[in-house]
Parts: C-alpha cells; structure tokens; sequence
C-alpha cells in the first residue's frame, strides 16, 4: 500500500489492478445485484450490492424498512489468503469476519474478535438466483448454535411505469443492438403435434429484402412457400413446376404463405416488430403470478396479429426477457404459449422452445435452433 501510495502521489499511473479476472477476489459475486431482503416472507431491508476499486472490493449499502442501516467491504486479503469483510452500521456497530470455507455459490465466514463466537453464510440458491444469508452465535464456545437471522435476497422489482417503457427494456433485452430490421436467420424448427407428430419447417427471415422462405414437411410431402415483394413461389418436393389441381390439393396458395410469414415474424420477433405495427395497451405493466411464477403482465390489443388481436405478454421481472404469450381468439378460451431456453441468432435472442396449451389443453411443444 506504501508503494502504491508513492506512486500516486508523485504523479505516476498506478499499476493496472489485478482483480479483473481474479477468482479469489469473485468469491461473493454470487451476492452481486439490487435486492429486497426477506425474513419470514416479510419484506424486511433493500440492499445493493455492489464493485468497487477497480473490482478488488464489493460493496453492500443495506436499509431496513425500519431505520436500522449499514455497510459492508468485502475483499481479499493477499497477507493470509483469506476473503474477508467489514461491517459498520448506524449504531456504530463495526463486526469483521474472515472466510472459513468457499465454494462456488457459497461463502462461510466467522467473526473476529466478538465476545460470542458468530459465524455468517451466503448460499446461492441457483434455481430461485436468490442469496440467503445467515448468521449464528454460539453461548458454549462453539458446541451449540442458535440462528439470529436468516434473511432471503431476492432481486429486486422495477416494473416499468408504461406499455412503451416494458416493451423498450425487453426489445434491449432480445436485441440489445437493434438488429431487427435487418434480421436475416434461418431457422430449423420441430413442431410435432398430438395429431402430427412428425412435423418440421425450415424458415428464412430477411427482414431487409422483406423476403420470406418456408419448408414443411407433411408426412412424405415437403411443401415450399415463398414470399417476396413481389409476390409469392411454391414447391412441392422440390418441383415448383406446379398445376393449378397439385396446388390447390396441398393449399398452396398466396393467402396461407403470407400467413405463415405473419406467424414466425411475429413469434420470433416479438417484443421488437411491435415497432412495425399498431397496437394499443389495454392495461398498464403489472405484477402477476403464471404457472407459480411471477412475472410483469401486459394486455395489447394488435392490429392484424395472428391468430387474435387480443394478446397478453408476460415478461421476467429482472430481465424483461418475454417468457409466455397468450392470445384470445373471438370464440374460445386464450391459448397459451410458455417460452422457454434461449439461443442466439443474428444477433438476437430466441427462444428455443414453444409449449402450446390451446384453450387448456396441451397440444405440443415446438423446438428451434
């Protein structure tokens, strides 16, 4: 430190810190994040966690709903090879606390120098993404431990104040460099369903040359569409030679291509071709729970849409990653879609699965790479 304070203050640029990619510094990164701290399901405290000094120190600032505040550095010690943290708070509480045991996702520390032995972990929970926190002390020098707080770190919720606020975070979120006007990809998709369980398409998408191609396999048939400005192409097994009874047999017509290309554009697209559309909000963002999951909810009323023109978008509240559609035909119940896993392609992020559930029933799953 002697060193380093030298050379700052003649004037001289300071090594480059060395915590960058460092693992013995990243023991508590797990922790990293804008939190609300539960004790018993009760929202108790806010805390931020945060890095600092060139990522060689995290810092907590934590505030209970009740007054009681405080702050923790936490960092690692080169003299004893040891992760360690401080703790002040505003009663002029100060505890420090020295590693006992780290493994990925989880830190176990004691106290020093308290007149009770205390000892304090941080267990990642990699299902939920929350951190508890724990801490105990002990009356008999260590033979016994009693629990004085157990606290639950979960992320912490902004939904975002308007339709236009949702769907910009999560359109940065899928496409964080706004390549969608220009999108070209092309996408293997299995759609088996109950009633045809071999079914697969092929799909390419340019956004730019507004040019839309199609591949389905029917059973021993392999149908083509293709949609351009200026107009529409079919094949069948490869022959686009094709007469008016063979097209109208296996419906290739311009109305079913150009409905197919509205189809994946708008499943693959979404939140992001909603730019290209009209729509209205029919409620503001708001918190729910699907499928014992909570999410942020938005009901669009879409212009020209498929299949409805009322949809409700259901988004992850940390990331805004859009994680289930359902849509309300006139007649019948809403049909849900849940989206799951991810993939990248072109710049964008997918999902790769579509589970259908129409009017209550389960129907299939589709699977993209």
């Amino acid at each position: 430190c002697l060193i380093l304070t030298t050379i700052v203050l003649n004037g001289q640029a300071p090594p480059t810190p060395p915590c960058q990619d460092n693992p013995l510094v990243q023991k508590l990164d797990f922790w990293l994040g804008d939190w609300e701290v539960y004790v018993a399901d009760t929202l108790s405290a806010y805390s931020k966690i945060t890095k600092a000094e060139g990522n060689c120190t995290l810092h907590e600032d934590y505030q209970t709903t009740r007054g009681y505040a405080g702050r923790s550095m936490n960092y690692f010690d080169p003299a004893d090879s040891l992760y360690k943290q401080v703790w002040v708070d505003n009663f002029n509480g100060l505890i420090r606390f020295r590693e006992l045991r780290a493994e990925p996702g989880y830190l176990l520390m004691e106290a020093i120098g308290t007149p009770q032995p205390l000892r304090m972990d941080y267990r990642l929970d990699t299902l939920t993404g929350y951190v508890t926190q724990t801490m105990e002390q002990s009356q008999d020098n260590g033979a016994s431990w009693v629990n004085v707080f157990h606290g639950e770190y979960r992320p912490r919720i902004n939904v975002p104040a308007t339709a236009e606020a949702l769907l910009a975070a999560s359109s940065q979120y899928h496409d964080p460099n706004k390549v969608w006007p220009n999108w070209q990809a092309e996408l293997q998709v299995e759609e088996p369903r109950l009633q045809n369980p071999g079914r697969s398409t092929q799909v390419v998408i340019n956004n730019a040359l507004s040019v839309f191609r199609m591949e389905r396999a029917y059973g021993e048939n392999l149908l083509g569409f293709n949609v351009t400005p200026a107009g529409c192409t079919f094949s069948l097994n490869g022959n686009t030679e094709l007469d008016q009874e063979t097209m109208f047999q296996h419906r290739l017509n311009c109305s079913r291509a150009r409905n197919y290309r509205s189809f994946y554009r708008f499943l693959y697209g979404l939140p992001m071709i909603l730019d290209e559309m009209s729509w209205e909000a029919m409620s503001l963002p708001a918190l729910t729970s699907l499928r014992d999951q909570q999410m942020i909810m938005l009901e669009l009323s879409i212009t020209d849409a498929p299949f409805a023109s009322r949809w409700i978008l259901y988004f992850d509240p940390i990331s805004y990653q859009l994680k289930a559609l359902e849509y309300f035909p006139e007649t019948g119940l809403g049909d849900l879609l849940i989206l799951e896993d991810e993939f990248e392609k072109g710049g964008i992020k997918l999902h790769r699965s579509r589970h259908w559930y129409e009017q209550g029933s389960y129907q299939g799953s589709d699977i993209g790479f």
